[in-house]
């Protein structure tokens, strides 16, 4: 007969072989458990560096103004805590200011809070291209307070409003000889060239200019300029001479009129610039352009420039300054002798900083003593907003330095060891 032999499996076995099995997954759980969290702190690793560019970016669109505003920068970094904004002296150039933001955010898909410090420190200027460029009349607005000139056409009809209702030679009258008729033509007239535009960049703007002439009560206005610009904001270019009215030099003003243009779509670094530009104070000035080395003139392109021009006469003194005539004036000059008259530069109806609108100029003269003076007399209005035409020819950028910290916790340690992100940006002089 057999016996059956039926032998279970000790405790003692079964606790060895589960020493073995957790022995054996012990790496495999400490690995995996490894990954979990090596994900895990990726990923807030990549929050924190994703932020850093989201910083960094928004400080590099941002104007310099917008970033030493509290109110302006905490809409600018949306979502973030306790934001503070302060500024200090720069060190190596105390007429500069650094900037310092500070704050929290919270991170990761646990929410993790964060602090975050970002410093913008000036370093210093650097030369950009200039910005008197487009001179396609369909881009740029060229403006004619010169050889569309109404001063001669202003006098005589303000004379004749002057005059209205009155007789003259007769009995009763208030004018009984040709010298008192002449004596109203001795009287100084205020010019103001008021250059208005309107409109914004989605459907264009209008450049206009209304030449007002003033005098004893009476008024008269024209209009010698305007069109319609497609493709951008417009350069303004005003031609200008000092007005002559009653042989008397005019008192000037020029007016600049931005109430009917909206901003909205324009860069931080995007403005109106207007140009104020004497011209030429005799022909010979554009005779000389057509000269060649040897002194005489270049006959084809001289002919070129005559059939150009419309009038006869300017033809005329034209050919003869080119034969060695006389001098022939561009301009009409009063009797005083005097082509340095001051000109008012007026804000207008809307006073608009220099971080959107700029006047350049090159109304100068010089004196006795050799010394350049300007013309100009700014309102103050627009006072910030005026400069020599020198300074069109190169714009002037400030570099700043920006730095970026983000750390987990209330506070941030900036040693720079610790920096998150680091760059530069640029700062116009229009900020």
């Amino acid at each position: 007969m057999m016996r059956k032999y039926n032998k279970g499996v000790t405790l003692v076995e079964v606790l060895i072989a589960l020493a073995v099995f957790l022995i054996l997954m012990l790496p495999l759980v400490s690995s995996l458990i490894t990954s979990v969290k090596t994900t895990d702190s990726g990923k807030e690793l990549q929050s924190r560096n994703d932020f850093a560019e989201v910083l960094m970016e928004n400080v590099k669109n941002a104007s310099i103004n917008d970033l030493k505003d509290s109110t302006k920068v905490s809409q600018l970094l949306d979502g973030s805590e306790n934001v503070s904004v302060s500024t200090s002296s720069n060190a190596a150039h105390p007429e500069e200011k650094d900037i310092t933001i500070t704050g929290n955010t919270y991170l990761g898909t646990k929410k993790t809070k964060y602090s975050y410090k970002i410093e913008a420190v000036y370093d210093q200027k650097t030369n950009a291209y200039g910005i008197m460029d487009d001179l396609d009349p369909y881009k740029s607005a060229f403006v004619p307070v010169t050889f569309s000139n109404y001063d001669e056409v202003a006098t005589e009809a303000i004379l004749t409003q002057k005059l209205e209702g009155k007789s003259i030679g007769t009995g009763g009258t208030v004018f009984s000889k040709k010298d008192d008729v002449n004596s109203l033509r001795k009287v100084k007239a205020d010019r103001e060239v008021n250059v208005k535009m309107t409109g914004n960049k989605s459907s264009g703007f209008e450049v206009s200019c209304t030449i007002t002439y003033t005098e004893s009560g009476k008024t008269i206005a024209y209009e010698p300029y305007r069109q319609s610009f497609k493709n951008g904001v417009p350069n303004i270019y005003l031609m200008y001479n000092a007005g002559v009215y009653n042989d008397l030099d005019t008192n000037d003003s020029i007016k600049f009129d931005l109430s009917g243009v909206s901003f909205s779509g324009f860069g931080d670094k995007e403005r109106i610039n207007a140009f104020i530009i004497r011209t030429s104070e005799n022909y010979a000035d554009i005779i000389d352009n057509f000269k060649k080395s040897d002194g005489t003139y270049d006959n084809a392109r001289f002919n070129e420039l005559k059939t150009k021009l419309i009038s006869e006469k300017l033809k005329n003194d034209i050919s003869n300054e080119a034969n060695g005539s006389s001098s022939k004036k561009l301009y009409k000059k009063s009797s005083s002798g005097n082509r340095n008259n001051k000109v008012t530069i007026v804000g207008g109806s809307s006073t608009v900083s220099k971080d959107r609108f700029r006047v350049y100029h090159n109304l100068f003269y010089t004196d006795a003593s050799g010394n350049l003076k300007s013309l100009v007399t700014k309102d103050a209005s627009i006072a910030n907003n005026v400069y020599s035409i020198d300074n069109a020819h190169e714009e002037v950028w400030s570099i700043y330095n920006v730095k970026i910290w983000i750390q987990e916790g209330d506070s941030v340690n900036d040693d720079d060891k610790m920096v998150t992100l680091q760059g530069t940006r640029g700062g116009g002089e229009i900020e």
